[in-house]
Parts: C-alpha cells; structure tokens; sequence
C-alpha cells in the first residue's frame, strides 16, 4: 500500500516547505471528483465591520456582495499575468467565476482571455492581486476554501481534457503563478 505522512500530501518533487496538510488535499480532491462543499460564509472578527457578502452577485466584469457594494471590477485586474518569471499572457477580457474566503479578508476570481483562463487571489483590504493560476488553451475554476481561509484550491480544465487541481496557500504569496500554484497529487491507496 502506498502511504503519504500522515500530516502533509507531497508534490513538486516533495521540496521543503512546500506541502499541503492532507484535509487541503482532501478538499482538492473532493473538487476534483465535482463533489466540492457548499460556499462558505464566514464571520468578521472582533472589532471588523460586518457586511452581507455571500452569495456573491457575479458578471462578466464584476463582482459584487449579496448586499449590493462593488468587492472588484474587472478594471482592477491586471491586463496580463505573469506565469513564471519570465512568461505572462494576457487572460482577463472577462470574469469567469469567484469564491470569498471564509472570513472574508481575501477574494479568489477566476478571469479568461481570449482562449486562456486565469485566476487572482485579491486582499479585501489592500490593491493588490496574486496570480494563482494560469491554462494555456482552457479554463481556471475556483473550487473551496479550507475552513479556516489559509487555502484555495483551484482546477485548470486543458485541451486535452484534464482537471489539474492546485493549492494555494495564502500565507505565502508570490508575484507569479508559478510561485504561489502548489500541484496536488492525491496517492492511491490501496492493497499491493
């Protein structure tokens, strides 16, 4: 039987300090399979305000709370987004899909381009956007949020087709996708 460590599921060639607690994996997988949890909706801690943001209202070029107020228009996004240190595209004529984490401090939207799909983790409280996910030809998705909001997950639809599914964590952004894209690979377990 293969066996990962009990505590992380290994990927990228298992480099140190790039694991992924085994329920985030759990997550991506349960995404993978298109049995992802209902949206969460989170609370604002002590001395936050508090808005009425989920379920999200979502058009082609913005993204608003339940109540009405404006979280990003598509104006806000980069024009391009950079893959790897040296590669970007542009991938943002529109917004495909959007996730708000569970306490409600980062937003996950996911954008396409004329046949690329891209996807941006926005700080609700700061004008700055992390590329988390790029398909050359295909689409991005967000899929769920980790209960306590340190991790996204999101699913890369190719060509050929396929569902690439990678965690983000939060706590540790980058400038490119490449940086901040953790791959998941869920092992089979079964009887040798």
């Amino acid at each position: 039987m293969k066996r990962t460590h009990p505590q992380t599921a290994r990927h990228r060639g298992d480099r140190p300090g790039r694991r992924v607690p085994l329920a985030v994996a759990a997550i991506a997988a349960t995404a993978l399979t298109g049995l992802a949890p209902a949206s969460f909706q989170g609370c604002a801690g002590p001395g936050e305000p508090r808005y009425d943001l989920a379920p999200l209202e979502r058009t082609d070029t913005e993204i608003r709370a339940a109540n009405g107020s404006l979280l990003l228009a598509l104006g806000d996004l980069p024009g391009t987004i950079p893959v790897d240190r040296d590669t970007a595209f542009s991938a943002t004529q529109r917004i495909t899909d959007a996730s708000l984490a569970p306490d409600h401090a980062y937003l996950a939207v996911a954008t396409s381009g004329t046949a690329h799909g891209a996807a941006w983790l926005a700080p609700m409280r700061a004008n700055r956007m992390h590329p988390i996910a790029f398909q050359y030809g295909g689409r991005v998705e967000i899929g769920p949020w980790s209960a306590d909001s340190r991790y996204v997950v999101t699913a890369r639809e190719t060509p050929a087709p396929a569902r690439l599914l990678a965690v983000i964590d939060r706590n540790h952004l980058g400038d490119t996708v490449a940086v901040n894209s953790i791959p998941v690979r869920i092992s089979e377990h079964g009887e040798s």
